[in-house]
């Protein structure tokens, strides 16, 4: 692999601010770039089941992946990334189908964090009425901001919160929707911090607490075991009688949630 390509790949898998489904897209259109190098690909493969091992429909992308590059046909391999991309289109258009009954009187939708799957689903929505949505601006990298700037190109009103406003937000709103990176063989989901708040709460305020998911996301693990992420993220400074915890991502209990819908 070249060291531009090494580049451009490490900035993709060190992406931490978008949703699965993004890093996923990104992975694809990076992979189009090197068809004729599957040695490269392969490469590619170990660095994400190094660094993504956690994400769901990466993991089941890349197991499929590999066996189309084992057979060295670069055809077959540019067939299978943009046959990826289109079953992801596909899987947004059921997935919307499947949402709208449950949102169809909701005019003030609640979430957080930065998820492809919840822009795409609000782009349709908005398509069919106007909604405001409000999103909790998601510390400590702050993804709330990026999803607000994509809504915000879409013409989809948005207000955006801090984190610890969420509890007089979710009050005024109609629903709660949020994607997902896995879903675990319980059901349980693992997403963004903050998730699980949103779930207590809207079970407080007797709101609808929605998980929206492409059915990639859908694993066979039990458990799921958060990774401690840069503790600097949180506050740079430091002391000896100082802890900092910072995690990503968290399981919200199934109990929590009023339906799944997935595609």
């Amino acid at each position: 692999m070249n060291s531009s390509a090494r580049k451009k790949l490490i900035k993709i898998i060190s992406d931490n601010t978008s949703g699965s489904t993004e890093v996923l897209l990104n992975l694809i259109e990076w992979s189009k770039g090197n068809t004729q190098n599957p040695h490269s690909l392969l490469e590619m493969i170990d660095l994400v089941n190094k660094k993504l091992k956690s994400f769901s429909s990466i993991q089941l992308f890349i197991k499929e992946f590999k066996k189309v590059i084992n057979k060295n046909n670069p055809d077959d391999i540019l067939n299978f990334l943009n046959k990826s991309i289109k079953n992801i289109e596909d899987r947004y258009l059921i997935l919307f189908k499947k949402t709208f009954p449950f949102l169809k009187n909701a005019e003030k939708i609640i979430t957080l964090s930065n998820s492809k799957t919840i822009i795409e689903i609000l782009k349709k929505l908005s398509g069919k009425r106007k909604i405001v949505v409000t999103i909790a601006e998601s510390r400590p990298k702050l993804e709330g901001r990026l999803l607000a700037k994509e809504l915000l190109k879409n013409k989809i009103g948005v207000e955006i919160i801090p984190d610890a406003f969420l509890p007089n937000a979710v009050e005024r709103n109609d629903a709660a929707i949020i994607g997902a990176d896995i879903i675990l063989k319980n059901r349980d989901v693992v997403n963004k911090i903050g998730s699980r708040n949103l779930a207590i709460l809207c079970k407080h305020f007797e709101k609808p607490f929605y998980v929206l998911a492409t059915s990639d996301k859908f694993s066979t693990k039990k458990k799921y075991s958060p990774e401690k992420r840069n503790e600097n993220e949180i506050w740079d400074f430091c002391h000896r009688l100082l802890k900092k915890t910072n995690y990503y991502f968290e399981v919200v209990e199934k109990r929590l949630i009023t339906k799944l819908i997935s595609s």
